[in-house]
């Protein structure tokens, strides 16, 4: 009974410990995708060009490596922030409040 009592004990430290060292562990973020304008533009349902346009004047933010690169995440992040926005002028997006959506 008291060697029951005493692995019960260590049991909860370790578990204590754990939990601990879990709480103080950043998760290991996957490394991030890297996009060709050519799968830029089959996310957004766009031609190649206009992806291509996109990228090249930063309004999409993407690196030149062997041609233009563009982070998923960054994609991700962008349309994201271009919810519920005009894209007629991607430069200048303007909230649709206000207008007809077509």
């Amino acid at each position: 009974m008291e060697n029951l009592a005493v692995e019960m004990m260590v049991v909860s430290a370790i578990e204590r410990a754990g939990r601990a060292l879990a709480a103080t562990i950043q998760p290991r973020q996957a490394p991030d995708e890297l996009l060709r304008v050519q799968d830029v533009a089959r996310t957004l349902n766009v031609s190649v060009n206009y992806a291509n346009m996109l990228v090249q004047r930063g309004i999409i933010p993407g690196l030149r490596m062997n041609g233009m690169k563009v982070r998923r995440r960054a994609l991700e992040e962008w349309m994201a922030a271009m919810e519920g926005k005009d894209l007629t002028d991607p430069a200048h997006p303007v909230p649709l409040q206000g207008r007809e959506a077509v």
